[in-house]
């Protein structure tokens, strides 16, 4: 006698296809030879082809599809999930109900190496978006077991490492040798609260996920998107992007990872997915590589700023020489740097460029390679040249002061940057006054003379301390240099 399992696979497709979702998912639930041929078919009714199954990567349109992910995981482990991508605002009661789905199928199945999961909410229910947020990352294995690292779109928190364990006493007794001593003197009259505060860290239960989460990061907030990558070296990734401030920041507390954490970080990192990361900032003494900084910026192609930090580059990373080929640096229209980094991220299509030395400190060698670097650069879009220096209470240490009348004739060793246009002066730790700007050798024209098509000269708010008097002589003296279509600025 003939049973479902003996008709011929044709029969059973032309039976599924026939069969509602419901019929269908029962079926496909009886046994492993139904589940082979209906499985597919049920899969297309919610939208997931066979292919995207056999790809390892699943895009998630709502939370109570969570199912799929179990069963696409029956024909291959799922290496990206991708959730809520197309789905708007719907109502709290049935995104409360979605992601605690989520969060439980997250729990139950191995764990998935890239989940990105969309925000659900407008910007008013951000208490919401922070509380499901915390629930599905509680709930996923890679976030409680591994060293945790979250990057915070606003402010670019790349760089605050998690509390070392999961309990109380893992933040509490350091606080404890130091704290106690104080708090003894301060709550004589309340030491019972002090003992039992005592007894609570060193016997209590232990501290919950989110409330150590809560501790080392504040509140899990994004209005884009949220990403959770297991990298290797037992670390987990966390990615925050807001859609108003698409800014980078990578601060110095990355020292505190390992070589190969370092690495997998920096090349893990990618907050241009559907959109684009437009600065990209590494503070100083942040000593991250050169290598995997340059990988960073390259692929964010959107970027349109870099600022680099005194000591925020390895300085033994650095390539011997920079690459020749401006074209083929990573670099960004707008850049912020030490003179040291300028020649490894300047491209052709730079328009302002900031020169900081640290603490103000002019080095020579230095500030010749980055205005060497500028003279380079192919192309006649105009820049923008900003500089930082250390006035001091002599000429010493200030860049025309090396400059002589005959060099300036000449030209020669001297790097002239045809392409700025304008030149803003700024004065860390003191204006600059007349002994500076008004010597008998006249160093500062000359010095400007080296900018043949200066245009505009700006004297930054604070950077200049002369009377009326003596800026109409030296505003005479540079157009005496410079020409008569050299405009000069004294911001207050």
């Amino acid at each position: 006698m003939a049973t479902l399992y003996t008709l011929p696979a044709e029969l059973l497709v032309r039976i599924c296809e026939l069969a509602d979702r419901r019929d269908l998912w029962a079926l496909v639930r009886t046994c492993t030879w139904l589940r082979r041929v209906g499985l597919g078919l049920y899969m297309a009714r919610l939208g997931v082809s066979r292919a995207h199954a056999e790809s390892g990567t699943l895009t998630l349109p709502a939370a109570h599809q969570a199912l799929l992910i179990v069963l696409v995981g029956h024909i291959r482990p799922l290496q990206k999930l991708v959730a809520f991508r197309y789905l708007r605002w719907p109502a709290p009661t049935a995104v409360e109900f979605e992601s605690l789905a989520l969060a439980a199928v997250l729990a139950a199945v191995p764990s998935i190496p890239d989940v990105m999961v969309y925000n659900r909410h407008s910007n008013a229910n951000a208490a919401r978006t922070t509380r499901e947020a915390v629930e599905l990352l509680a709930r996923m294995p890679a976030v409680t077991e591994n060293l945790l690292l979250i990057v915070h779109g606003p402010w670019g928190a790349l760089g605050a490492l998690p509390a070392p364990e999961n309990t109380t006493r893992g933040v509490i007794l350091p606080a404890l040798l130091w704290g106690v001593p104080l708090l003894a003197v301060v709550l004589a009259k309340n030491i019972l609260i002090v003992l039992l505060w005592v007894w609570d860290a060193l016997v209590g239960p232990p501290w919950p996920f989110e409330a150590r989460l809560a501790h080392a990061y504040g509140p899990v907030e994004f209005t884009y998107w949220m990403r959770v990558q297991t990298l290797p070296a037992r670390l987990t990734l966390v990615t925050l992007v807001d859609k108003e401030k698409p800014v980078l920041t990578i601060r110095p507390a990355l020292k505190g990872l390992s070589a190969s954490q370092l690495f997998a970080v920096m090349y893990a990192l990618d907050i241009a997915l559907h959109r684009h990361m437009q600065t990209v900032v590494v503070a100083p003494n942040a000593k991250v590589n050169y290598g995997d900084l340059d990988w960073l910026v390259r692929r964010h192609a959107g970027r349109e700023a870099i600022t680099l930090g005194p000591g925020s580059i390895r300085a033994a990373s650095l390539p011997r020489a920079p690459t020749q080929n401006p074209a083929h640096r990573a670099g960004a229209a707008i850049l912020n740097s030490p003179a040291a980094y300028v020649p490894y991220f300047l491209v052709p299509y730079a328009r302002e460029i900031a020169l900081a030395a640290p603490n103000g400190r002019f080095n020579a060698a230095e500030h010749d390679a980055a205005l060497n670097a500028i003279a380079a650069l192919p192309g006649a879009q105009p820049i923008h040249l900003s500089l930082a220096l250390r006035p001091g209470k002599t000429v010493a240490g200030l860049p025309w002061t090396r400059l002589t009348t005959a060099d300036a004739e000449a030209g020669a060793a001297y790097p002239r940057p045809t392409r700025v246009a304008a030149l803003t002066l700024r004065a860390v730790g003191g204006p600059f006054r007349a002994v500076h700007l008004l010597d008998d050798t006249n160093a500062f024209t000359r010095w400007l003379t080296l900018f043949p098509g200066l245009r505009l000269l700006v004297f930054a708010p604070g950077a200049v301390e002369l009377p009326a008097q003596k800026r109409a002589a030296l505003e005479q003296k540079i157009r005496a240099a410079c020409g008569d279509a050299t405009a000069i600025m004294w911001k207050a």
